[in-house]
């Protein structure tokens, strides 16, 4: 498994502190060269741009947002980690990195949405829900690509092919990498949410299958409505303002992937 970067434990790490200060955010970022500039160019693309150049990480966190700005990081630094891995060829990293900044973008707008705990880990589960795809490719490369073939990740497939599912692969490894226990139970039961009240799970769910019918980093054949995802959570009349937002944060965020 790739090692989780200092930086990356670290912004993980301030999910939910409403007190932190631009000036200790920019400090760590700061600390990463590439994922600075990677945020100057994002503050100055088109939908942030004020007309004026933004050439400092403080001013920069002060026009997006502490929260827009660690997700945008965390996102970066994540797709940067897996691409120093070793990877078989059928396994496509921007594929991967696509759905999974798409699964995060939808994740976050539903939990704006809806009440909610720990509300604030949404992104970061969204993001790093498949990563057992991404283990079972490095280290089981042969049973990948059977299950990619065949278009087979379902729970009895894989059950047969491998002993688990991608879905409990990617809890472990989250508790592996210390994340927080309710960002780890989301990815594991994110093909199968418990019964009761929407819980991160259920967020994770929805956004997983709403990002599928919406982008193009869609892993589904014919394309669904978006609005039937979002049914089980008592905001399908919200599609059209969701959808709305998904597309302008997808579209800027994906020309880094």
């Amino acid at each position: 498994m790739p090692v989780f970067s200092p930086v990356l434990g670290r912004l993980v790490a301030t999910l939910g502190d409403e007190t932190i200060s631009f000036t200790h955010l920019a400090a760590l970022i700061e600390k990463d060269t590439l994922l600075a500039g990677h945020l100057l160019r994002l503050v100055n693309s088109a939908i942030y741009s004020r007309g004026r150049e933004v050439t400092s990480v403080p001013r920069a966190i002060s026009i997006l947002g502490v929260t827009r700005l660690r997700n945008f990081a965390v996102s970066l630094l994540v797709a940067r980690m897996w691409s120093r891995v070793r990877l078989p060829q059928s396994f496509s990293l921007a594929r991967f990195n696509l759905h999974g900044v798409a699964t995060a973008i939808a994740a976050d707008l539903l939990a704006q949405r809806i009440p909610l705990e720990y509300y604030e880990g949404a992104f970061a589960a969204g993001l790093l829900h498949d990563v057992g795809k991404a283990l079972v490719a490095v280290s089981l490369p042969e049973e990948y690509d059977l299950l990619a073939r065949s278009g087979a990740w379902d729970a009895g497939m894989e059950e047969e092919v491998l002993g688990v599912t991608h879905a409990e692969l990617s809890r472990q490894v989250l508790e592996h990498w210390r994340l927080p226990p309710p960002i780890c139970q989301a990815a594991g039961e994110h093909h199968t949410p418990p019964s009761g009240p929407p819980s991160l799970a259920h967020i994770i769910h929805a956004a997983n299958s709403f990002a599928n019918a919406t982008s193009a980093a869609t892993e589904a054949g014919a394309p669904m409505d978006p609005a039937a995802f979002l049914a089980p959570l008592g905001i399908q009349n919200q599609c059209e303002s969701i959808q709305s937002s998904f597309a302008a944060e997808f579209d800027t965020l994906r020309q880094f992937f």
